[in-house]
C-alpha cells in the first residue's frame, strides 16, 4: 500500500502528464507540425507509458534525498522519462526503441544501487586550491570574451533574438568555449549552493552577474535560466519535498505559459518551456533512431573519446552529424539537431551502446556520491546538476568534458567540508552511505 506521502506525489505526477499531453496536443502539434511533431494517439501506448511512469515513480520517490544521485534521478525522470512516455503515446513511436530507453534508465540506477559509494580522501589546502582556481578563471574567462566581443549589451534579454548574437560570438581558443561553460554551468552555480548553504546571500550577486554578463555575450538561453533553476532545486531540496514541489511547481508554469498563449499575450513562454524542455528531446531522440537503426553507427568516430580508431562513415557529406541531421530532418545544414546521452549512444553503437553508456553513468554517480560523502549535499548538487542536465540534450563524453561534469567533480572533491548534509523534508542530519 502507498504511504501518504506518495500518494500525494504520484498524483500530482499524473495531473503534470496529462497536463504535459493536453499542450501537445492543443499547442505542440498544432503550431509546430511543421517541425515534423506528429499526432497520432495509441491507446495501448497510452497505457504502456503510464505503467511505466508508475513503475519509475515508485523505484526512484523516496522520503529524503540523502545523496547527490538521488536528486540526479528525480530530475532525469520529470525532464526526460516522463516526456519521452508522453511523446511515445501521442505520436505511436517504435515500441522497440522506447524500451531500450526506458531500460537504459533502469540500468543506471540498478548500477547506481549495487555499487556503494566508497570513501575518496581530500587533500590539506584543498580549499585554498579552489578559491585559487575559481579567482584566475572567473576573473579571466568574462574579461577574454568582452576583450574579443565588446561589452555586452541588452539584446540577448529579449529571447527571440538570441540567435542573432550566437552567430556573432567570438571564442578564440578552443580551450576558452570549454571554460565559459564550466563557469555557466558549474561554478555559478557552486557559488549559489554556497549562498544557500553557508547563508552568505551576498555571493548570489556575483553569480548571477556573472552568468549574466556571459549570458549577454553568448545568447545561450540556458545560462540565463541556469542559476535560477539550481537557486529554486537547492531551495526545494533544503525545505521541502522535490518530487512533490517539483511536479506542482511545473504544473503551475504550464498552466500560466498556457493560459498566456490562449489569452494571445504571448506564445513564446509555451514554446520554450512546453515544445523546447519537454518536447524536442524525445522527437530529436527519435529522429537518431530513425536515421540510424537504417544507416551505419558511427563507433564514436566523430568524438574525441574515439581517439580516431573508427573511420567516419559519414565523411563524404563534409558536415558534423547534428548539422547532417538538421539537414535531413529540419531541411537546413545550418541547424544543429543535437540529441541526448541515449540517442548518442545508439548513433555510436546501437542498442548495446545504450547499455554500455547506461552502465557508464551509473559509475559516475557512484563516484559523485562518493565524491561527495565530505561534501554538504547542496554544495554537490549545485554545482554537478546542470552538468547532469544537459545528458537530455547531450551526448555523455560531450557533457562529461565541454558541459563541465568532469570538472564539477574535481569542484566537489577540492571543497573540503566534514558537515554532514540535511535530507530534503527531514529534521535530522544523514550521511551518504
Amino acid at each position: 500500500m502507498l504511504r501518504r506521502y506518495k500518494l500525494i506525489d504520484f498524483f500530482l505526477l499524473i495531473a503534470f502528464k496529462i497536463l504535459l499531453e493536453i499542450s501537445y496536443i492543443t499547442f505542440v502539434y498544432p503550431l509546430f507540425r511543421y517541425m515534423g511533431f506528429t499526432l497520432n494517439p495509441d491507446i495501448v501506448k497510452f497505457i504502456e507509458s503510464y505503467l511505466t511512469v508508475t513503475f519509475f515513480f515508485l523505484l526512484i520517490d523516496s522520503k529524503y534525498d540523502l545523496r547527490p544521485s538521488d536528486i540526479f534521478f528525480k530530475v532525469l525522470f520529470l525532464l526526460m522519462i516522463v516526456p519521452m512516455s508522453s511523446f511515445y503515446a501521442l505520436a505511436d513511436m517504435d515500441r522497440g526503441y522506447y524500451y531500450v530507453f526506458m531500460l537504459s534508465f533502469l540500468v543506471t540506477f540498478i548500477i547506481r544501487r549495487l555499487i556503494p559509494s566508497f570513501k575518496i580522501n581530500k587533500i590539506d589546502g584543498s580549499n585554498k586550491a579552489l578559491i585559487l582556481l575559481m579567482v584566475i578563471i572567473l576573473l579571466s574567462v568574462p574579461s577574454f570574451l568582452i576583450a574579443l566581443n565588446g561589452m555586452p549589451s541588452l539584446t540577448a534579454f529579449d529571447l527571440r533574438r538570441v540567435y542573432e548574437i550566437r552567430g556573432e560570438t567570438l571564442y578564440g581558443p578552443e580551450s576558452i568555449n570549454y571554460l565559459v561553460r564550466w563557469v555557466t554551468n558549474v561554478l555559478n552555480c557552486f557559488l549559489i549552493g554556497l549562498a544557500v548553504y553557508e547563508r552568505k546571500y551576498w555571493l548570489l550577486i556575483p553569480a548571477v552577474f556573472l552568468q549574466m554578463v556571459i549570458y549577454a555575450i553568448t545568447g545561450h538561453k540556458s545560462m540565463f535560466f541556469a542559476p535560477f533553476a539550481v537557486l529554486f532545486l537547492l531551495i526545494i531540496v533544503k525545505r521541502w519535498r522535490l518530487m512533490r514541489v517539483a511536479t506542482l511547481s511545473l504544473l503551475v508554469l504550464f498552466m500560466l505559459c498556457y493560459i498566456l498563449y490562449v489569452m494571445g499575450v504571448s506564445s513564446l513562454p509555451a514554446s520554450l518551456l512546453i515544445r523546447r524542455v519537454f518536447y524536442n528531446p524525445p522527437q530529436i531522440s527519435y529522429m537518431y533512431y530513425d536515421y540510424f537503426s537504417r544507416n551505419p553507427h558511427t563507433y564514436l568516430s566523430q568524438s574525441k573519446a574515439g581517439l580516431g580508431l573508427a573511420e567516419n562513415p559519414y565523411e563524404t557529406s563534409n558536415l558534423p552529424i547534428t548539422k547532417m541531421m538538421g539537414s535531413i530532418y529540419a531541411g537546413n545544414e545550418n541547424t544543429n539537431v543535437n540529441t541526448g546521452y541515449l540517442g548518442d549512444a545508439f548513433m555510436n553503437f546501437g542498442f548495446g551502446g545504450m547499455m554500455v553508456f547506461s552502465y557508464i553513468l551509473g559509475l559516475i554517480m557512484v563516484m559523485i556520491d562518493s565524491l561527495s560523502r565530505r561534501t554538504n549535499i547542496y554544495i554537490a548538487v549545485a554545482c554537478s546538476v546542470i552538468p547532469m542536465q544537459k545528458l537530455i540534450n547531450g551526448s555523455l563524453f560531450t557533457t562529461l568534458l565541454s558541459n563541465g561534469l568532469l570538472f564539477s567533480m574535481l569542484v566537489i572533491w577540492l571543497y573540503n567540508k566534514r558537515e554532514k548534509a540535511q535530507p530534503a523534508g527531514g529534521k535530522g542530519y544523514s550521511r551518504i552511505k
